[in-house]
């Protein structure tokens, strides 16, 4: 056998074995169940929660609904469309368009999980404060209870 040839026999039995060798998945992160309760409406820092108007039912609502995505965390991009989201239920919800976009600029400032604030910051539900490929999953769903 020539050297060359070897040399392609090898690298097919590399390109055979690394072909059928599933990828390893990422863990999936398991936590209770969001529950509304936990959520303290539109975290809005102190010193400018008297500039804010007071939240109606609709807008606590788009907040709470932003929190649990907050709460189960994911990558890079579920955090911009989970705050793109809350911008777009804000104006729904009745808020000027202007104010919404003020709150969806804090909390693209303020919500990163570098921060590590427990309920505020991405990815706070068990602490966990970094981006992963995928949200985490509640520990009642069916994704939760498989191996």
């Amino acid at each position: 056998m020539t050297p060359a040839a070897l040399v392609v026999g090898v690298a097919l039995v590399v390109l055979s074995v690394c072909s059928t060798t599933p990828a390893r998945a990422e863990p999936v992160r398991v936590l209770p169940r969001w529950q509304p309760a936990w959520s303290d409406g539109c975290s809005v820092p102190p010193l400018l929660r008297v500039m804010t108007p007071t939240e109606t039912g609709a807008v606590r609502a788009a907040c709470v609904v932003h929190d649990e995505a907050y709460y189960y965390g994911g990558s890079e991009d579920h955090r911009r469309r989970a705050d793109e989201r809350l911008q777009e239920a804000l104006i729904a919800a009745g808020m000027a368009p202007w104010r919404a976009r003020v709150y969806y600029l804090g909390v693209r400032l303020g919500g990163g999980p570098e921060w590590r604030v427990k309920d505020v910051s991405w990815s706070f539900g068990g602490e966990y404060f970094e981006y992963s490929p995928r949200p985490a999953v509640p520990d009642d769903s069916p994704e939760a209870k498989q191996p």
